[in-house]
């Protein structure tokens, strides 16, 4: 793969042995930005984990505590009056039922998250081969099958992001733009750590939280010492 000059240059005064405290590791990631748009700053957790065993699967939802400002666009699969007052008052972008399903069907998609409540889910079935293989089929897992459609569509504006260790025990995910303050990047980090440590599975053995590395969209990755997220 050829490097770019601009890679080279930042590369160069990169210690890839080195492990770096939090701070020293954004500040290093917004000095090698000079793209002309907001990079996103993304993290990878190695995780201790035997990704063969079912029992040891990594998925969950964060709420991240600093706003992104990404933007989400939320559709509720829902008939019920209720539930639509709900959507209505909670911004959601689309809001349908029948319909739904017929503009999906059509490939009409124009949503990033489906929120549904657990007694709509039979009717949505039809749809698991479309939405499963984009990630958007409703998962209470993953917060998006739920009671009450407000409070569900209120934390994934706010900043509720889902994760999934892959098959080398690794989450990686999007966790702040580069513009943000230090202290709203390390919040949003510490939030994820806190919530993957809970998810810890029971049968995982040895070192569970290995290793967490912090890049940018088009930046270098440094190697994050763990006592700094303490």
């Amino acid at each position: 793969m050829k490097i770019s000059k601009r890679m080279k240059n930042i590369n160069k005064d990169l210690d890839k042995n080195k492990s770096y405290h939090i701070n020293e590791a954004i500040d290093n990631l917004k000095k090698s930005s000079t793209v002309k748009f907001k990079e996103s700053i993304d993290v990878a957790v190695s995780l201790g984990i035997d990704t063969t065993k079912s029992d040891q699967a990594v998925r969950g939802i964060v709420i991240l505590p600093e706003i992104t400002g990404k933007i989400v666009r939320v559709a509720v699969f829902t008939d019920d009056a209720d539930d639509i007052k709900q959507a209505k008052a909670s911004s959601a972008d689309v809001i349908g039922f029948d319909d739904l399903i017929k503009d999906i069907t059509d490939g009409n998609i124009n949503f990033d998250k489906l929120i549904t409540t657990p007694n709509n889910m039979p009717k949505l079935a039809r749809l698991a081969k479309i939405l499963g293989p984009k990630g958007m089929m409703p998962n209470p897992k993953l917060g998006t099958v739920v009671e009450n459609v407000g409070t569900a569509i209120k934390n994934i504006k706010k900043g509720q992001v889902e994760f999934r260790a892959d098959s080398s025990g690794v989450i990686h995910m999007s966790v702040a733009k580069i513009d943000m303050d230090n202290s709203a990047v390390i919040n949003n980090i510490k939030e994820l750590i806190k919530t993957l440590k809970e998810a810890k599975p029971e049968n995982s053995k040895g070192l569970y939280l290995k290793t967490v590395s912090l890049s940018s969209s088009m930046g270098p990755g440094f190697k994050i010492d763990l006592t700094s997220l303490i």
